[in-house]
């Protein structure tokens, strides 16, 4: 069985801290799922990837990336609703 990364609040946190750091633009991120829980209600649990509702600019997925490279984060990230961002650009 492959080995899955979890991702916790604080790295959840940090990676978004730094996304916010890199934006050159005003950008919204409509979080659902279980990275939404853990952000919103400070629940304990672990996920795997992070679930969006809208969809993105390119500004926002520059970003994001400039924000892996930065923590070495990259919670697999439906910015698009269709599809995984990180299968897509980063790795």
């Amino acid at each position: 069985m492959a080995n899955i990364r979890r991702y916790e609040r604080g790295e959840l946190l940090g990676f978004f801290e730094a996304v916010d750091q890199a934006l050159e633009e005003p950008a919204t991120i409509i979080l659902i799922g279980g990275s939404a829980v853990i952000l919103a209600y400070g629940v304990t649990t672990t996920t795997v990837d992070v679930d969006t509702l809208n969809k993105t600019t390119d500004a926002l997925k520059s970003a994001c990336l400039r924000a892996y490279e930065q923590t070495g984060i990259a919670p697999p990230l439906s910015l698009d609703h269709r599809r995984t961002f990180w299968r897509d650009a980063a790795r």
